[in-house]
């Protein structure tokens, strides 16, 4: 994303001096965790954080979206896109980026309780997506769209930690989304006292796992034994936003994220992945950590998407993987989903040697 062109779409034009102060306050509330809301109102805040955070967020959800079966993608153009918290209007802007506005046929509903943000989420939208106008921006959900629609995509990104577990739930509860999408910081916190109720609230309202959890029904295993799950993402940027990254000593060049995707049960034959046809047999998985790279062999952790979730060790011989396969595996990170075949079970739900499909 080109830094003079996110630059022009500001509600206030700030010089370099300006933009490392403000962000370095900004920083320091994120941190504190203390008046969190309180740049919310404010153009020069919200500029700051437009310039400096946007860039990279937008790059947490087009990763996402590179992990979604086909048919979650196309479901996505179809609906309405509502998403809550939207600050400057990140994640909707990706939205658009990924599928392309003239390939989304849904009703986008842009809501936040901060009227700054709003304007700044529409001079955002004027600037990026100037043809796209079926958008609309709110201060609730009440009344901003059809909720008897079983057309709807519910959307938080790093807005679900600062809401709470409860009034996640009432939103859900009352939009009743046919897809819902959380993305948040990827921290062990988030992870104990967000996902991990979430994934256990969810069936009982009807939902089955999409991503990073191919099912609910089985518990979480790194959970059982105090671990957590998150994923990672890299980036590069444009010169600008390298250059205050490099004053502002803050790398955004690697993120770590905690992610939630999940489907109405209804929907849940056409959303599922039809690389494992066997709930039992271990056929794909997500990368959850790498381990080692020795001379012969890359080697993995995952969760398997089976019926009962497992956390394995992998091992792909470089032998079965072409030159630039290898240079693949090289950057393969956490949360990417992979397809395989077992050469040799070295240990019984333990230890695989496998080849990628």
């Amino acid at each position: 994303m080109n830094y003079q062109k996110i630059k022009s779409s500001l509600l206030v034009d700030l010089d370099e001096a300006s933009l490392v102060s403000t962000i370095k306050k900004i920083q320091k509330i994120f941190i504190s965790r203390q008046q969190i809301d309180s740049y919310m109102n404010d153009p020069v805040f919200v500029s700051a954080y437009t310039l400096f955070y946007m860039p990279s967020n937008l790059k947490k959800l087009s990763y996402l979206l590179k992990n979604m079966p086909v048919a979650v993608l196309h479901t996505l153009a179809q609906n309405n896109f509502i998403d809550y918290g939207c600050g400057p209007g990140t994640y909707a802007i990706a939205l658009l980026n990924a599928l392309g506005p003239e390939n989304f046929h849904g009703k986008i509903v842009l809501i936040d309780k901060s009227p700054t943000m709003l304007a700044q989420a529409r001079k955002v939208f004027e600037t990026f997506h100037p043809t796209f106008t079926n958008y609309q921006t709110a201060s609730d959900y009440h009344g901003s769209f059809s909720s008897n629609s079983t057309n709807n995509t519910l959307f938080f990104g790093n807005s679900a930690n600062e809401l709470g577990i409860h009034k996640i739930s009432k939103i859900v509860q009352d939009i009743s989304p046919q897809l819902l999408f959380l993305l948040e910081p990827g921290t062990h916190e988030i992870f104990s006292k967000l996902i991990i109720p979430l994934r256990q609230i969810l069936p009982t309202w009807g939902y089955q796992g999409i991503y990073p959890c191919h099912t609910f029904n089985s518990p979480c295993p790194l959970d059982l034994r105090k671990d957590w799950c998150h994923q990672m993402v890299r980036s590069s940027y444009d010169d600008g936003i390298e250059r205050l990254s490099q004053i502002l000593s803050i790398d955004r060049r690697t993120m770590f994220m905690s992610s939630l995707v999940a489907q109405k049960k209804d929907a849940a034959q056409h959303f599922k992945d039809s690389g494992n046809t066997d709930d039992t047999k271990v056929e794909s998985g997500i990368i959850l950590r790498f381990l080692n790279e020795t001379k012969h062999s890359f080697e993995y952790q995952i969760c398997t998407d089976t019926a009962l979730l497992l956390t394995l060790k992998i091992e792909i011989p470089k032998k079965t993987l072409s030159k630039k396969e290898i240079i693949k595996m090289k950057e393969m990170i956490q949360g990417t989903k992979i397809k395989f075949s077992t050469i040799k079970t070295i240990d019984e739900n333990k230890h695989l040697r496998v080849m990628l499909k």
